[in-house]
C-alpha cells in the first residue's frame, strides 16, 4: 500500500500530509479542510481540484492518479444564479 505526500491548497493556507493512495479523494478533502480551518460539513460546497480538474470524489487517489508530490486545491463550487 502505497502513500503519497500532498500539497493541498485553499484561499485559507497550504498543508502538506501524507494519504494513503487507496484513500477515497473525498476522504482527503474532508481531512485537510479541518486542518485549513474550513467547516468540513460544508464539503458538499467544495471540490477537489487537480492541475484545475475537478476530481471524482469517489474515487481513490490511485484511481484518479494522483502522483506522488501533486498540489491539490480545495475550490468553491461555483454556483449559477439564476
Amino acid at each position: 500500500m502505497a502513500k503519497l505526500n500532498l500539497k493541498i491548497e485553499s484561499a485559507t493556507g497550504t498543508i502538506e500530509k501524507e494519504f494513503n493512495e487507496n484513500q477515497p479523494a473525498k476522504a482527503v478533502k474532508i481531512s485537510a479542510m479541518g486542518q485549513l480551518h474550513l467547516d468540513p460539513s460544508t464539503e458538499g460546497n467544495f471540490a477537489l481540484l487537480l492541475n484545475g480538474v475537478q476530481l471524482d470524489e469517489n474515487k481513490t487517489l490511485k484511481e484518479l492518479e494522483v502522483p506522488n508530490g501533486a498540489t491539490l486545491r480545495i475550490a468553491p463550487l461555483q454556483t449559477q444564479v439564476i
